[in-house]
């Protein structure tokens, strides 16, 4: 098997089987399926967290995000989607990991983003994964930066394909907001990342006045 080199700029999977109209996230099969089969986002295995053993890196116990990282040195992702389910069946618990080539992701304190993307979903739904401490939202690729022009020290972004993002469900992910309309097969139109960054900084001046 021949596996593709973060540099080598992944390219869109075939589509795995699946019942259409079937998005969901409910098990790390069904997510995966999913995210290659709906979204055509190129994935690989990250560390695997263990009950009562914490991370399979070199941390262990230690590791802040057991299970949600990277394993060393160049992501690779397998040739096909059938190859990625069938390394997923034999690592149970390993995170699931994409580079963010179709979106760039603003991560972001969890009270911030939430009432920004409260605010946002009054015009249209914005995806947005929470997890403890903080939030991710997904927006054009190639515009996050605008979303951190006045805001580095409260937004950070990861943008190209030396960039990743970890996926629900991995352990403590969720997302709020998926990036397809429902329990459909519609990707979600992503937003440009200057329009999120305005609300943001809105977010960030009312959460200031309200101390």
């Amino acid at each position: 098997m021949q596996d593709r080199a973060l540099n080598s700029a992944p390219q869109p999977c075939p589509h795995p089987p699946h019942r259409r109209g079937a998005a969901s996230t409910r098990t790390a099969a069904q997510a995966a399926a999913t995210y290659l089969g709906v979204m055509d986002w190129p994935l690989t295995l990250g560390h695997e967290s263990r009950p009562r053993h914490g991370c399979t890196c070199q941390r262990a116990a230690d590791c802040p995000t057991p299970g949600a990282h990277p394993r060393p040195g160049p992501l690779t992702y397998p040739g096909t989607p059938g190859e990625f389910l069938n390394e997923l069946e034999a690592a149970p618990g390993a995170a699931l990991i994409t580079p963010t080539v179709a979106f760039d992701a603003l991560i972001v304190a969890h009270q911030l983003g939430m009432r920004a993307v409260a605010e946002l979903e009054r015009l249209a739904p914005v995806p947005c994964i929470v997890a403890p401490g903080h939030a991710v939202i997904l927006v054009l690729p190639g515009t996050g930066g605008d979303a951190v022009d006045g805001m580095v020290d409260i937004v950070e972004f990861h943008t190209g394909s030396y960039g990743w993002i970890v996926l629900p469900p991995t352990r403590g992910l969720a997302w709020d907001t998926p990036p397809w309309f429902g329990r459909t097969e519609v990707p979600v139109p992503l937003l440009h990342g200057g329009d999120v960054g305005r609300h943001l900084w809105f977010a960030c001046r009312t959460e200031a006045d309200t101390r």
